[in-house]
């Protein structure tokens, strides 16, 4: 007889209820996930298109408008992600890589 495992699998992030995440913040999650999804692939599209080869030509962005971009795309990640894990990974990850 096979060991009833549910409780180990990942729910699906897709799903938008279940017994992780209330009814409201499901839905609410559900309306603004695809939208952040795309805001965040734009943002990532102009970065490696625009910025990147910009900042191989000598041009660079000002520090205030690099933080900026950097703190929406960090922003979006934890606004999408339905685990606390991952949360935890991007702050921890900032955490070390900050430099003194």
């Amino acid at each position: 007889m096979a060991a009833n495992n549910d409780h180990f699998m990942p729910e699906d992030p897709h799903l938008p209820e279940g017994p992780h995440m209330p009814a409201a913040r499901a839905t609410w999650r559900a309306r603004v996930v695809d939208p952040s999804l795309t805001v965040l692939l734009v943002m990532n599209v102009i970065a490696i298109f625009v910025v990147s080869p910009l900042a191989a030509m000598g041009y660079r962005l000002p520090d205030v408008v690099a933080l900026l971009l950097l703190a929406a795309q960090i922003g979006v990640v934890l606004l999408v992600t339905p685990s606390r894990r991952a949360a935890f990974a991007v702050m921890a990850s900032l955490l070390l890589s900050s430099r003194p």
